[in-house]
């Protein structure tokens, strides 16, 4: 079994860091300066639970996801399920 080698690239990690380093000095600040963007993403997330039942794919499309995820060696299938 393939263990997950999460988050490679050095740039994302370094940006985790920074954020838990900002996180710990400071929680009520980092809660207010991210807030804003977390209501976004769930105002967003929403939007696109409401759109779901429109989105139609054709086989291509299915093949293309398939490319995706194989190409970035995802174990399993759940991500190809997704849609």
């Amino acid at each position: 079994m393939r263990r997950d080698p999460g988050i490679t690239a050095h740039q994302a990690r370094w940006a985790i860091l920074e954020r838990t380093v900002q996180f710990e000095s400071d929680p009520e600040g980092f809660r207010a300066e991210w807030e804003p963007y977390e209501q976004q993403l769930s105002r967003d997330i929403a939007r696109a639970r409401e759109l779901l039942s429109r989105v139609t794919y054709q086989s291509g499309d299915l093949y293309t996801i398939a490319e995706l995820t194989t190409s970035f060696e995802v174990d399993g299938h759940r991500a190809d399920m997704s849609f």
